[in-house]
């Protein structure tokens, strides 16, 4: 992420991803075995069965379902492990949902969503105004673990919660401490 401070770096990583990519595509079309194993998994009725019936969908419709009954305030910090099952009308329940922003709607309701969703837009708005110089990699930083809560519930997680809120902080505050200069 500190390569992307200097053009340099930036180009560097370009290369990189570049020859990634490339690489990629060349082992799909000269092996069978990544050919057949991408051809199935995008194979159109496969996909609309696995939306229709996958964990992740019944679980995103659990929360529906919550936050249908819990609108305002959901059902309480760290509740949904012990409640989720008043909810889930599946078999073989799963007891997370896999995204941050989902659990957070169950949680807390639309009231502790949007509390979120204002610090994250705040957040990434105050480290975009710093996107031209030490406030890139931060932005990179906070901008991928927002992308990647859409498939990960971190934010509860010790390690990763931390580490979050600490680059998401440092980020702000670098720039807080640039402007005040």
């Amino acid at each position: 992420i500190f390569l992307l401070k200097s053009r340099e770096g930036r180009r560097t990583v370009a290369i990189v991803a570049s020859a990634a990519i490339a690489v990629f595509i060349a082992i799909v079309c000269l092996f069978p075995t990544p050919r057949r194993i991408l051809t199935s998994r995008f194979n159109p009725r496969q996909t609309a069965t696995e939306l229709r019936f996958s964990h992740r969908t019944r679980v995103y419709a659990t929360v529906g379902s919550i936050a249908a009954a819990h609108p305002l305030l959901g059902i309480g910090t760290r509740q949904y492990g012990n409640r989720y099952l008043e909810f889930a009308h599946y078999e073989n329940p799963i007891g997370t949902p896999d995204n941050q922003y989902l659990l957070f709607l169950a949680e807390g309701g639309l009231v502790g969503f949007g509390c979120f969703a204002a610090f994250l837009v705040y957040t990434l708005g105050r480290l975009w105004g710093g996107r031209a110089g030490d406030g890139l990699p931060f932005l990179v930083a906070v901008g991928a673990f927002a992308a990647a809560m859409l498939l990960l519930d971190g934010v509860y997680w010790p390690a990763t919660g931390l580490t979050f809120f600490a680059v998401a902080g440092a980020g702000v505050g670098r720039r807080e401490h640039k402007e005040v200069r």
